[in-house]
Formats: structure tokens, C-alpha cells, sequence
């Protein structure tokens, strides 16, 4: 009805300027009454503004995607009537995809916008390389966590919205670090230690030592080691919970 109403206003028109047109041009010929003249003029403008009032109550009518795309599912029927705020339909754009994850609030400072990211999709089985987009600014309070966006840098079929994801970000980077197993690290009253392999220096067989050490950042399964030990000492990992500081140990030829 209203596609019919906007028909007939512009054909009104169109009328009504073609006889507005020849009006003001017999006019100006001094042909005709000024009353004439202005009895085109008014009609002509009036066809226009409700013509203009038509397209504004056809625009409100009429819902605009903010962006083109796919349409995956449809959530209203035909005739139905709607409320503002009514979910429609489901509309999906592959081509602008982003993945969202919370970190924790000890990363403050130390996750930055345009910082390199390892976007993992273990579904997938597939890695892409991206940067960090958007840090959010606020603290969430039941998780202590704050959001950190990062685009995906191409389009994939086989991505979907909503597909599970993970962030890896580099917080951390030194060269010629000491690294241990964070297995093999065990605490007492006076800190943190690991049991080392050494040789007595009377009986010249293998013992177990005692090594207090500092604790640097962890990744994974491995820590950082501070202070305490150097590259190349043998660390005890059999059995290791069981010895005690200068006990015998038997070193054992890697398989």
C-alpha cells in the first residue's frame, strides 16, 4: 500500500510540474491570470512535500542492514507485526571476523593495541598470525579480567561466528635464559628448590643436591630460573620427590 501510495504522489507530481512549467511560461508572456500561475505553483509544491512526508514514513517502515551479507536465518513471519528492538533476522558477513578473550588483570600494561597475536582455532586445527586491535579499559569484577580484540587477518570458509578461539600474545622475551620444568621444582620454609646431580668429592660418585632457586615467569610446563643454577647442570627427574640432599643417585643414559 505504501509502495502504491509513493506511485501515485510521484505520477501527481510529475503532472503537476509539467503544468506548473507551462504555466509560468505563458505567464511570462503575459498570457493568462497571475491566479493561474499560483494555483500551479501551489499544487506543485504541496505534491512535493507530501511526496517528501511519504518517503519519511516509508523509510520508518522499512528496515536497513548496517552492513550486507548472508541471510541465515529468518525469525519473524510474513504480516507479522513487530516492536521496536524485535530480533528479525540473523545476518552474516564473513569477511569482517574478529576474535574476543578475556586476559588476566596481571597482563595490565603488558598487552598493548597493534601488539603481534597468535589467533589458534582448535577445532580447526589451524593457527593464524594477527595483531591486537582493541584493549579493553575496563576491569571486569566477577573475573578480574579485561577484553582484548584482535582481527582475523583473512577470510576462511570454515570460519564461523561464535567458533571457539584463543589469544596467544608475547608478554615476555629473553635471550640465554635458564629453564627448567616447573614439575621439578619443589618448596620449602626457605623457598623454592630443585635437586641437582653432583659428585662427591671423597667418594666420587653421583649425589643429590639441594639447590635453592629464584623463580623467574612461567609459560606452559617450564619456568624461568632467576638464580641458582647454570646452563648445562643435570637436573634429578626420576624419582626426584623421593631423594634427599646428598643422597646416592644413579645417572641413566638418555634412550
Amino acid at each position: 500500500a505504501q509502495g502504491s501510495k509513493l506511485a501515485k504522489l510521484r505520477s501527481d507530481l510529475a503532472l503537476a510540474q509539467t503544468l506548473y512549467e507551462r504555466q509560468a511560461h505563458l505567464w511570462k508572456k503575459n498570457i493568462g491570470t497571475e491566479i493561474q500561475y499560483l494555483e500551479a505553483e501551489s499544487k506543485k509544491n504541496s505534491l512535493e512535500n507530501q511526496l517528501a512526508n511519504a518517503y519519511a514514513e516509508f523509510n520508518k517502515i522499512t528496515i536497513k542492514a548496517p552492513f550486507s551479507g548472508i541471510l541465515d536465518e529468518i525469525f519473524i513471519k510474513a504480516g507479522e507485526s513487530v516492536q521496536p528492538g524485535t530480533r528479525l533476522v540473523r545476518l552474516v558477513n564473513l569477511d569482517d571476523l574478529y576474535v574476543k578473550a578475556d586476559f588476566s588483570e596481571k597482563y595490565i600494561g603488558k598487552i598493548n593495541k597493534g601488539d603481534s597475536a597468535v589467533v589458534v582455532f582448535p577445532a580447526l586445527h589451524k593457527t593464524l598470525h594477527s595483531k591486537i586491535t582493541a584493549v579493553g579499559q575496563v576491569i571486569h569484577q566477577d573475573n578480574r579480567t579485561f577484553t582484548v580484540e584482535c582481527k582475523v587477518p583473512m577470510r576462511n570458509k570454515h570460519l564461523k561466528p561464535n567458533i571457539l578461539a584463543a589469544i596467544r600474545v608475547k608478554t615476555f622475551e629473553q635471550d640465554n635464559a635458564v629453564v627448567v620444568p616447573t614439575d621439578l621444582i619443589q618448596q620449602d620454609s626457605k623457598g623454592n628448590y630443585v635437586f641437582t646431580v653432583a659428585v662427591d668429592t671423597t667418594s666420587h660418585l653421583a649425589i643429590a643436591q639441594k639447590v635453592y632457586i629464584k623463580r623467574g615467569h612461567d609459560y606452559g610446563n617450564e619456568t624461568m630460573v632467576l638464580s641458582g643454577l647454570v646452563s648445562g647442570e643435570q637436573l634429578i627427574d626420576q624419582g626426584f620427590r623421593q631423594v634427599h640432599d646428598k643422597a646416592l643417585v644413579k645417572v641413566l643414559d638418555a634412550p
